[in-house]
């Protein structure tokens, strides 16, 4: 099973804690009086409290730079851009300012990275890496400029992303008082495995936040990366005092309210993942409201907001949103080219948000597939080929076969399985992750068992269902709604169940709940094979 893929050792935590805590008390004090003999700790309005001592020429300019860092922190990266470029625009010789744009260009958890706008805007402070450091004009700045001259530097993003670790690791022991350095270094940790979880990073990221947290409880970046650390079922409980308070710290932030999800859904709370995405959702809508833009129902909180619904057994609801979404997004995507004044951040262009509705439908129709019986027979009666480029089209064959297969037509399904296997054949961009390939193998061995059980051949469809969970399992785990959309043990255990054997189909839907705790469709199996296999309690 997936707690079992990685061993931890609670050493490797304990070492991180230990590592920052040795600095000589004394030596902490004298760093602490240089950094704030210019500027406390600033409160941004609804945003949250940090202090980042700068050489600034102006408090203004030192406003605005806190309030991108905060921005930054909340990945709220166009808003952030913005904020950066105002403090750039009062005092254009601030060396950070530029550094905090081009921070906004990688998105570390995301595995996202736009080289040449982190470069482009690394270039408006100096035309060289040197001209730039001289701009810095201390040491601490010069440091904390050459983070993003790593990050955008040579060498593969792998290979930078370690370094940049490395060098905000380095300023948090050189400046051990230097919360900041602490929060990019677990954050940078977050970024190491090129957006899958590896644990024990994960885990150290948690303590360095958790620990800034203690210190500055209105900081958003530390209960944000403690949450990220610690969203997997195994130890979302841990963070579960972060996911209380962020969304009270940044109420002006969407992702913020959003982000409490993380840890609500790895524990099944299906009424908090709900009221945290609506909130989220409607954070939103008020400010694009408030810009003159146009609000519409798609996106990440939204396709989290259908998976919540779906859970609670709100079917009704979680379909309307989809629906929402199919109408508004191409008239926002309408809105925006005949708008552009109206844009939604400096980068976002209606391309960019057109293929981002593109990808929430993608996800929506495909978990109303699976969770609506009446919406699959729809998909499987009106079957639609890929919207997605390339391997990324894989899901929505995964969808539409499952549909069919699960429906009765059998041809149909054979043929969408048929070109599944034609996709995966094609050979993986230099941008895919690597991920990908191992999810598209569980979706095809889900879907050639559930044309198995369609054509009769149980034990066949038993035998592919087992093989996409074993892959399922050795694969890390992926915070939110299954990747898959189906979990592998979860189809194993309904397919034992039809089959007549309820007390095998128990221990499918037990491993399932372990990894997608309180998921309504494993737990309803569950109930109905315990009932089946004459359990005293089917409850229980």
């Amino acid at each position: 099973m997936k707690a079992n893929r990685v061993l931890v050792s609670n050493l490797l935590v304990v070492a991180i804690a230990v590592a920052f805590s040795a600095v000589p008390a004394t030596v902490a004090q004298a760093h602490q009086s240089r950094l704030h003999e210019v500027f406390e700790a600033q409160k941004i309005d609804e945003l949250g409290r940090l202090a980042f001592p700068t050489s600034a020429k102006s408090p203004e300019a030192q406003s605005a730079f806190v309030e991108g860092m905060l921005l930054l922190h909340l990945f709220e990266y166009q808003h952030a851009q913005l904020a950066f470029r105002k403090a750039q625009s009062l005092d254009p010789d601030f060396a950070l300012a530029y550094w905090g744009e081009a921070m906004t260009a990688t998105h570390p958890v995301w595995n996202q990275q736009n080289m040449a706008a982190g470069r482009a805007a690394l270039a408006k402070l100096g035309a060289t890496a040197q001209a730039r450091a001289d701009k810095a004009p201390t040491a601490r700045e010069k440091a904390w400029l050459e983070t993003a001259e790593i990050l955008y530097g040579e060498g593969s993003k792998r290979e930078r992303d370690a370094r940049f670790a490395q060098a905000m690791e380095k300023i948090a022991l050189d400046y051990p008082e230097d919360d900041e350095a602490r929060l990019f270094h677990s954050l940078g940790l977050l970024g190491l495995a090129q957006g899958e979880r590896d644990l024990p990073n994960f885990l150290a990221a948690a303590e360095i936040a958790k620990a800034v947290y203690r210190r500055n409880p209105e900081h958003p970046g530390a209960a944000h990366y403690w949450i990220h650390g610690m969203d997997d079922p195994e130890h979302a409980s841990g963070a579960l005092e972060a996911a209380r308070s962020l969304s009270k710290i940044a109420p002006r932030a969407g992702h913020a309210q959003h982000m409490t999800a993380h840890i609500f859904m790895a524990l099944g709370m299906w009424e908090d993942v709900v009221a945290s995405n609506v909130t989220a959702i409607n954070t939103v809508d008020t400010q694009r409201k408030a810009r003159g833009q146009l609000a519409f129902t798609c996106g990440h909180y939204v396709e989290w907001l259908q998976y919540g619904y779906f859970q609670q057994g709100h079917e009704d609801k979680a379909l309307k949103l989809l629906a929402d979404c199919e109408r508004e997004g191409p008239e926002a995507v309408a809105w925006f080219r005949k708008n552009p004044t109206g844009a939604l951040g400096p980068t976002d262009t209606p391309d960019v948000l057109q293929d981002r509705i593109a990808s929430s439908l993608v996800l929506m129709r495909a978990m109303a597939i699976v969770d609506s019986e009446a919406y699959r027979k729809q998909a499987a009666a009106t079957p639609r080929e890929p919207t997605r480029k390339g391997r990324e089209g894989g899901w929505e064959l995964f969808a539409l076969g499952f549909a069919q297969a699960t429906t009765g037509d059998v041809a149909g399904a054979g043929k969408t399985l048929g070109q599944l296997r034609a996709l995966m054949a094609v050979s993986p961009t230099a941008e895919e992750s690597a991920s990908t390939s191992k999810y598209l193998q569980v979706m095809e061995s889900m879907l050639d068992g559930a044309l198995k059980q369609a054509n009769g051949d149980i034990d066949g469809a038993l035998a592919s269902v087992a093989e996409a969970a074993k892959t399922y399992d050795a694969m890390p785990f992926d915070f939110g709604p299954p990747a898959t959309f189906k979990p592998p043990h979860e189809l194993a255990g309904e397919m034992l169940l039809a089959a007549g054997r309820p007390a095998e189909a128990v221990k499918e839907f037990d491993i399932a709940l372990k990894w997608a705790p309180e998921r309504a469709r494993s737990v309803q199996g569950r109930k109905a094979a315990l009932a089946a296999s004459g359990a005293p309690k089917a409850g229980n």
